[in-house]
């Protein structure tokens, strides 16, 4: 029998309702969840710096470890078609975006090459994080003759 790619389509209003929708849920989950994992400490980094002091790995790999775990459920679950847990897939990408903000995080509150051109403290507010892909690569002497071509 086939594999027969089911048709999937979403209008851009419909994508921007599922997405604000989809954070709002996401960022609710989080303020709970961060209750609990957080064991009344103000850091909300906690349980992934005692986890990575448990286990001998950094917080950085302690977070990579639950979002492998997602991640490996919902391969699973689109192998399959099958939920073996109290999770749905759904609940599953709450946690990974969750997850995924979480590492950023801690990313860049433990690496200093996130700096702007005059070698600063790195930007840690979370908006406008930029990071080059090639960090050898040279740098462009004046960043306003950027231009994005028309293929892109």
């Amino acid at each position: 029998m086939p594999f027969r790619i089911p048709k999937v389509n979403m209008s851009h209003e419909e994508f921007e309702r599922f997405r604000n929708n989809f954070l709002k849920s996401a960022n609710q989950i989080s303020a709970n969840k961060r209750i609990e994992y957080t064991n009344k400490s103000d850091d909300v980094l906690a349980n992934f710096i005692n986890v990575g002091k448990r286990l001998d790995i950094t917080p950085l790999k302690a977070v990579m470890v639950y979002m492998n775990k997602g991640f490996d459920a919902m391969n699973t679950h689109a192998k399959t078609g099958n939920q073996y847990s109290d999770e749905n897939f759904i609940e599953r990408c709450y946690d990974l975006c969750n997850y995924s903000i979480l590492a950023a995080a801690i990313y860049t509150t433990t690496h200093t090459e996130h700096t702007n051109e005059n070698n600063t403290k790195p930007n840690r507010d979370g908006i406008s994080l930029s990071v080059r892909h090639d960090q050898n690569g040279p740098k462009p002497t004046k960043w306003n003759e950027l231009q994005r071509d028309s293929q892109t």
